[in-house]
């Protein structure tokens, strides 16, 4: 999902503990495809705990990614790797939002 340019970009994000900076755009890549593929099975689950349960995993691994690395970004202007920082938070918070719409009920206007 990432371009090579993109990945080296976010491989120079701020480590933390227990983030791959490496297999980080695989990772989010992962995260995206796993949201498709449950906005595409929606119709499918009839149980809304399935939905949740792999939607939770998600969620709070794109929570805890967007919101450390947005806080690097927000917090020291000055850091070499401010861009990586503010790259990597706001494609964890895209992908969070998408997979926080699966959790809203389905509208259908009549």
């Amino acid at each position: 999902m990432f371009d090579a340019s993109t990945a080296e970009l976010m491989s120079k994000a701020p480590a933390l503990d227990g983030l791959d900076l490496t297999a980080l755009p695989s990772e989010l890549t992962l995260a995206y495809s796993t949201i498709v593929s449950l906005r595409m099975r929606l119709r499918e689950i009839t149980v809304p705990e399935e939905r949740n349960e792999e939607l939770q995993t998600i969620l709070a691994r794109l929570e805890r990614i967007g919101f450390a690395q947005e806080a690097y970004a927000a917090l020291t202007p000055d850091r070499e790797n401010r861009a990586a920082a503010a790259y990597v938070a706001a494609a964890a918070h895209q992908m969070r939002f998408a997979a926080e719409k699966l959790q809203s009920p389905v509208r259908i206007k009549s």
